[in-house]
């Protein structure tokens, strides 16, 4: 299977927007699947030497698996469902281990400003060792149930599934990029308010910012240059309110082990303090109005680039 020279890449080398969708659906699933190999064993065995692999890992397995529903009239199902729950799986093991990393570096950093954090830091490296244990049988197991290798019949069997003539890839990328348009807007329209909304959003908006990578041949440079932006940007933007959230729960659980509570407590009341303020900045800057704008802009393009 070849690959782009860069693992890290976020774009497709290659895509053209009149090539076949078999051909697109080949050049993205294997150059999303080399990253996910190339970071699978580093983060596995060589997790100590940096921590980017298990981030690497856990973006990988997130863009490999837009891929498959991107293009999943051009996929065999049950293949294609079974090529998910191992990214799943792999994404699952990756995250746990990314978030004891963050926490990890975050914590240290408390304990050189003002200490207290020694004990709770030991029992964080224990969890993360376990978590790296997770991650280790996950990579055996890939290893054993021969993955790799389903990975890459899967992209041998890409072939047009449907009804009719076979779209080529500006007619793929308009059907996905509509599709994950409208599941950012479905999320605009039903936000209640509250975190678990505002978390949801954001999963939507991965999906759409991975998307936009995959189609990036079909829009022209200014068009990309005032899209992708945006997006990321509002993306990052919920981030911050959900990761600030998961840290309270997670101090939340640490201070009722009974370990460091004083100092937990006032990191968590450092964090409520953040999150109220980063709701505030978010509703401020983000108004219902100004998301909808933007996805009508998208929309707006996609109909520009096909006519």
């Amino acid at each position: 299977m070849t690959g782009p020279q860069k693992y890290s890449t976020k774009w497709i080398i290659g895509l053209k927007p009149e090539m076949s969708g078999t051909r697109a659906t080949v050049l993205s699933l294997s150059q999303r699947f080399h990253s996910v190999f190339h970071y699978f064993p580093l983060a596995a065995k060589h997790a100590d030497r940096d921590v980017e692999f298990v981030h690497q890992l856990r973006v990988s397995t997130r863009r490999a698996a837009v891929v498959l529903h991107f293009y999943r009239q051009l996929l065999p199902k049950k293949r294609a469902r079974r090529i998910g729950r191992y990214l799943r799986d792999i994404r699952q093991a990756a995250g746990d281990a990314r978030d004891y990393d963050v926490l990890l570096i975050r914590f240290a950093r408390e304990q050189r400003a003002g200490g207290g954090l020694k004990k709770l830091i030991t029992k964080l490296q224990k969890k993360r060792r376990k978590a790296q244990s997770v991650m280790a049988r996950c990579y055996s197991k890939f290893n054993k149930t021969n993955a790799r290798k389903k990975c890459e019949r899967l992209v041998q069997q890409a072939g047009w599934r449907g009804e009719g003539i076979e779209p080529n890839f500006r007619q793929v990328a308009e059907r996905g990029l509509s599709r994950a348009v409208s599941r950012v807007g479905d999320c605009v329209a039903t936000d209640s308010g509250d975190i678990v909304a505002l978390h949801r959003m954001r999963i939507a908006l991965k999906q759409l910012r991975y998307t936009l990578e995959l189609v990036k041949p079909v829009f022209s440079r200014a068009t990309r240059q005032q899209l992708y932006p945006a997006v990321t940007e509002l993306q990052d933007s919920l981030g911050q309110i959900t990761d600030l959230a998961s840290s309270i729960n997670l101090l939340g659980e640490f201070a009722q082990e009974g370990k460091s509570q004083g100092r937990l407590k006032e990191l968590m009341l450092q964090d409520q303090q953040r999150l109220t303020s980063a709701v505030q900045n978010f509703r401020r800057e983000w108004t219902v109005s100004r998301v909808e704008e933007l996805l009508d802009f998208i929309r707006q393009q996609m109909v520009l680039q096909v006519e």
